[in-house]
């Protein structure tokens, strides 16, 4: 997938495009690249492993593992001893963690809730002490493509990508996933 992001925090903004390549079940790659050209960088994920070698922009730029996964649509949060689902509509949302009560606002320690749309994973939120901490929600903008956006609250971070183009391939070369 190709895409353009914006990155917003309360001392930083950055714009510019990338690519993500993902081989199933659990490999990406992402590269990020300035509008004015001058810098970059890229990330891989291997499971629940991030490496982010190089410069410090695209360490700040991306969300934890299992919001990441999440944007690209695989749902990998950590296992944890409770759920409780429910249905509204086309909506299934699932709420996991420590629950005390009926959902993930008592939780005792890190909780997350999440919301398929259809057979579509659209929205994950990590909550701590029963406050959303940060969220990842994903759709389908009006012309088709997704539309994703990553929100830390308390660090008042925000990344957006829109995707401009998807292409489907055989294959990478096993040089991608090199760490450096």
């Amino acid at each position: 997938m190709r895409f353009r992001w914006t990155y917003k925090d309360e001392t930083f903004q950055a714009t510019g495009d990338g690519a993500v390549r993902v081989q199933g079940p659990d490999r990406a790659r992402l590269d990020f690249f300035l509008s004015n050209g001058m810098a970059g960088g890229f990330a891989i994920l291997v499971g629940d492993t991030l490496t982010v070698p190089g410069i410090d922009l695209v360490k700040r730029l991306l969300p934890p593992v299992p919001l990441l996964w999440a944007s690209l649509g695989r749902l990998a949060v950590p296992a944890t001893p409770d759920t409780s689902a429910r249905v509204d509509g086309d909506t299934l949302r699932v709420d996991l963690g420590q629950l005390r009560g009926s959902d993930a606002s008592g939780a005792d320690g890190r909780a997350w809730r999440v919301a398929f749309a259809g057979t579509t994973l659209s929205r994950v939120e990590r909550i701590e002490g029963g406050k959303r901490i940060e969220w990842m929600t994903r759709r389908r903008g009006a012309d088709g493509p997704w539309q994703v956006e990553y929100v830390h609250e308390r660090g008042k971070r925000r990344l957006s990508i829109a995707v401009t183009d998807t292409t489907i391939v055989e294959g990478f070369d096993d040089a991608i996933w090199r760490r450096y």
